[in-house]
């Protein structure tokens, strides 16, 4: 009676298995044949056709292949198909670590200035990167900019935490980010002075935003460099002469639109052949633009008092004070530019995966100007 039994419990067991399709038990994002058919269970990123069970080979299984470097096969019993898990050890993205290795390959922090604080500021290194957003602030408007796209970096050029502070309480301005940036896994990153002394650099881009070309040299030179070409500002010089209105007009034209635009001191019909140029502050090299025996020289947050000795010197250039903000946007682009080529260079087809943008956000300090002028 018992054989009897287990005849009827044999016979059951054995429609019931050909009744119901096996099921995964693989861990989440591997694929394997005992998927059920139709599925597309798989790590994102994943070269490959849906394994289904009317496909069970390893052969069919592995036919694409692109992107598996490794495949292990794990001993099951009375399984017509045999356990391939296939492993993807291709990253679509490079890592943040990798990314930040290329943009330092062109601009290295060995470059700042002592009192400088570049490098990565927030992030971790293991996670990938597969947007990056440029700006010149790590502000609120930015962040916002940013999460609103998805960027899983930006990449600004002042720093947040230039100046030390002891608390990053998200009730406060710089903590807010931080606990902004963190909570959305956004890195944030800085290249400073190693940026402005670079060649080219920021006041390369900015030379060119004004329309000042030619062999570009240093205005303040880099000891360290040996070829002479590092350094902060550039001198250059016009395609074509301009009166200095002319000129002034023509800058602000190639660069951001601000509140404050550009102020002139000098003859507004002086003749402007060479030029000198600084993004950001720059009333620090007021004296090395005069010695350069330049026409005119532009920079930014030039002060009342220092701006007004200069151009009562006799054999002056003439002064174009611009927005902090409008004379180290042009560098955004440079710099993004630069970093595609070192990510192509460090990080190969990676380069391709990962999409930068430039922002658009105005960050200068100064929303709004009244009286007439």
């Amino acid at each position: 009676m018992w054989c009897l039994v287990w005849w009827f419990v044999g016979v059951g067991l054995r429609s019931t298995l050909r009744r119901t399709p096996p099921t995964c038990t693989d861990p989440p994002g591997l694929r394997t044949c005992a998927d059920p058919p139709g599925s597309t269970n798989h790590r994102p990123g994943m070269p490959g056709t849906p394994i289904t069970q009317q496909d069970p080979t390893p052969q069919a299984l592995c036919r694409s292949g692109a992107g598996r470097s490794q495949i292990a096969f794990r001993p099951r019993t009375r399984r017509r198909c045999p356990s391939v898990v296939l492993v993807s050890t291709e990253n679509p993205h490079p890592r943040l670590s990798d990314v930040t290795a290329a943009f330092e390959s062109v601009y290295p922090t060995a470059w700042a200035a002592s009192w400088d604080a570049v490098g990565l500021a927030c992030g971790d290194p293991e996670q990938t990167v597969g947007k990056i957003l440029f700006a010149v602030d790590p502000v609120e408007a930015v962040v916002d900019e940013a999460l609103l796209w998805g960027a899983d970096l930006i990449i600004t050029h002042h720093p947040l935490m230039l100046r030390g502070v002891h608390s990053v309480a998200a009730d406060t301005p710089k903590g807010r980010i931080v606990h902004r940036l963190i909570r959305s896994g956004t890195a944030l990153y800085t290249a400073h002075t190693n940026a402005d002394t670079a060649a080219p650099g920021v006041s390369d881009a900015l030379a060119r935003a004004v329309g000042v070309s030619g062999p570009l040299r240093p205005l303040d030179p880099d000891p360290t460099d040996p070829e002479g070409r590092r350094g902060i500002g550039r001198i250059g010089v016009l395609e074509q002469p301009l009166v200095l209105h002319d000129f002034a007009d023509q800058a602000a034209r190639g660069l951001p639109a601000t509140a404050g635009g550009v102020r002139v001191a000098g003859d507004p019909g002086r003749l402007v052949t060479t030029v000198a140029v600084s993004g950001g502050s720059g009333d620090s090299l007021l004296g090395a633009a005069r010695a350069a025996g330049v026409d005119a020289y532009l920079t930014s947050d030039l002060r009342h008092h220092p701006a007004s000795e200069f151009v009562e010197e006799s054999g002056s250039p003439a002064l174009l004070d611009t927005a902090h903000f409008a004379s180290e946007w042009p560098w955004l682009t440079d710099g993004s530019a630069r970093l595609a080529d070192a990510l192509a260079r460090e990080a190969g087809s990676w380069a391709a995966n990962v999409e930068m943008r430039v922002s658009t956000t105005v960050t200068d300090a100064w929303a709004q100007a009244f009286g007439r002028g």
